[in-house]
């Protein structure tokens, strides 16, 4: 593969890598502000901890 080819491959890898970086930190801050406004203070810090939690919570918001 030519230098060109593989830098285009490269930067496409780290844009999508960014993109879902940031996809991340949305849901997260969304289903923060979520459980903080309904008091669920228990499960925000479980959430923090326990990714299958808060994949839970992902879904039971639907974010």
């Amino acid at each position: 593969m030519c230098t060109a080819i593989r830098d285009m491959v490269k930067n496409g890898e780290k844009r999508g890598e960014e993109r879902g970086e940031k996809r991340g930190e949305e849901r997260s801050a969304r289903l923060a502000l979520l459980l903080a406004e309904r008091n669920r203070i228990g499960d925000l810090k479980k959430a923090s901890e326990d990714k299958e939690y808060r994949n839970k919570l992902f879904q039971e918001f639907g974010i």
